[in-house]
């Protein structure tokens, strides 16, 4: 977490000094460490200010001031050392400070506060940070630490300057995170805002979008293609005020001959892959829209903003008879749009693909579907990565066709699980990674009386069934009647045709979920008596 003095809305205005000189008095806005942290652990590029006093709110053992000193070294090692990223600026001792103390501009964990204003005709600065007594040291320690060289290459990272943080402290310690991105996909990667905590599908600093970095250090070069970008940061910035982040990352793909766009589609596609090298990275999917193909064919229209993506997810479940089918999918790309949507079939042997564009402007494919008790999943990524254009919209169409002659279809793979967006936001700085946040496990209930009425003209069953999430349910009627069907939050009024063949009497109907937003939920079952 930063604070950026005259640059952005939470400030910090502290004159740069030496450490003999701090804690900087007179600050404007009020960033200003407890006189009471007179004791220091020095090192080669680090000064740990703190107190050991009894009584003191702040007090920490001196073994622990050690170990922030030791994690600050490890972090420098990495950082500097490995990766190549510009020494902090020299602030007047050649260590950077960092004082562990708590108050209500710290936070829960830390805080970083630029030195302002920086040296005549630079726009680069010196900076220290802050770290509470309880903070986890390690990724905290290297997340604000990646902080002081972003300022010392360039003091306006804007909406890159946490989910980069992200990427560094989690890339130190080699382990990965939840992707807190995943949870609200459709918000731009550059969407940031310093006072509405709800913007950002709420994420208003970006911490959770540290995985497209992840995406750009793993794809074009490892931590230097990082670097790269905020070097060209700072030449933007010799001529503007407050450049555009997405603009230094253009530049940067430009370097390989790759666009913004090209390299959005392929972070899409490994979205939906899961093919990372970062250690410890859970398996899981962004949140997608679950939908049920018919022999009808199914229009639906998907606008989708800058610099994000939206997912659709066709499911089914073999239904009466199980007679094969092939699914078709037809995506039109909005015009004028440089990308291609991205397809995941759940079975073995077939990736994550980016799908090729005719020249009518339609990407297709075709996928052995219905198979008799075997489900049926797959997923298409619609990205947009243009910086600018915002709600465009894609066509997605989709039918089943019955196939006279099927072919063995592969077994279907695990599908990973989606976030609960309620969970998904990642908190920085420093989250020690973990899984993926245990969302509660969707309910059913069915409201449906246990007599129902059939019409004989229409063999129309209508149900009732609740659901506490949206998702897709497996209905099944004994004997042999299987119905695979949407369901939205809340009550739900399902219609399922009868065969002439079921005959009045008793009935067991079942439900059970098969594309879920966070979980499986207990499969429900009543009995029923059909009256004709």
């Amino acid at each position: 977490m930063v604070a950026l003095a005259l640059v952005v809305g939470a400030t910090a205005c502290a004159p740069a000094a030496s450490a003999a000189d701090r804690p900087p008095h007179g600050d404007y806005y009020g960033y200003e460490p407890p006189a009471s942290l007179t004791e220091t652990v020095t090192s080669a590029h680090f000064a740990v200010h703190y107190t050991s006093a009894d009584g003191d709110p702040n007090a920490i053992l001196p073994s622990r001031a050690q170990s922030v000193s030791d994690r600050a070294e490890e972090a420098y090692a990495r950082e500097v050392g490995e990766w190549g990223f510009p020494a902090p600026i020299d602030d007047g001792d050649g260590r950077t400070d960092i004082y562990v103390y708590s108050d209500e501009k710290t936070g829960p964990r830390a805080l970083t506060h630029i030195d302002w204003p920086p040296p005549d005709g630079t726009r680069s600065s010196s900076a220290w940070f802050s770290i509470t007594p309880t903070a986890s040291i390690d990724y905290v320690v290297a997340h604000e630490f990646f902080h002081v060289l972003q300022y010392a290459r360039f003091v306006y990272w804007s909406w890159m300057t946490e989910p980069s943080a992200v990427w560094a402290h989690l890339n130190v310690y080699g382990h990965g995170a939840w992707p807190g991105f995943y949870g609200h996909p459709e918000s731009p990667l550059d969407c940031l805002s310093y006072d509405d905590q709800d913007a950002c599908g709420g994420d208003p600093l970006g911490y959770g979008r540290w995985i497209f970095f992840e995406y750009l250090s793993e794809r074009y070069g490892g931590p230097a293609f990082v670097d790269s970008i905020g070097r060209r940061l700072a030449t933007l910035g010799e001529t503007e005020a407050h450049p555009r982040a997405a603009q230094a990352v253009e530049d940067a793909l430009a370097t390989g001959e790759t666009s913004l766009p090209s390299a959005f589609e392929g972070f899409v596609r490994s979205t939906l892959a899961g093919d990372w090298t970062l250690p410890g990275m859970p398996a899981a999917l962004p949140l997608y829209e679950p939908f049920v193909p018919s022999r009808e064919v199914k229009e639906q229209t998907v606008a989708v903003d800058r610099l994000s993506a939206r997912y659709v997810a066709p499911v089914e479940w073999g239904g009466e008879g199980c007679a094969p089918t092939t699914l078709h999918l037809e995506v039109m790309i909005p015009p004028g749009l440089d990308t291609r949507p991205v397809l995941r079939h759940f079975v073995e042997g077939s990736p994550a693909t980016v799908m090729d564009v005719d020249g009518d402007g339609v990407a297709r494919a075709e996928l052995p579907w219905v198979r008799c008790g075997q489900a049926s999943r797959a997923i298409v990524g619609l990205p947009n990565g243009s910086s600018t254009a915002d709600d465009q919209e894609f066509v997605v169409r989709s039918w089943e066709t019955v196939d006279p002659t099927p072919e063995p279809v592969a077994a279907p793979v695990p599908v990973p699980a989606q976030p609960n967006p309620a969970d998904a936001t990642v908190h920085e700085p420093g989250p020690a990674p973990g899984p993926a946040p245990a969302a509660p496990p969707p309910t059913l209930r069915f409201g449906t009386p246990a007599r129902v009425g059939v019409s004989r003209r229409t063999r129309m069953l209508v149900v009732r069934l609740e659901s506490s999430v949206e998702g897709a349910v497996r209905l099944e009627l004994t004997p042999g009647v299987v119905r695979a069907l949407v369901v939205h939050k809340g009550w739900n009024r399902l219609r399922v045709k009868l065969p002439r063949s079921l005959r009045a009497g008793r009935h067991r109907l079942s439900a059970n979920t098969i594309a879920p937003v966070g979980g499986r939920a207990r499969p429900r079952s009543i009995r029923i008596r059909l009256l004709r």
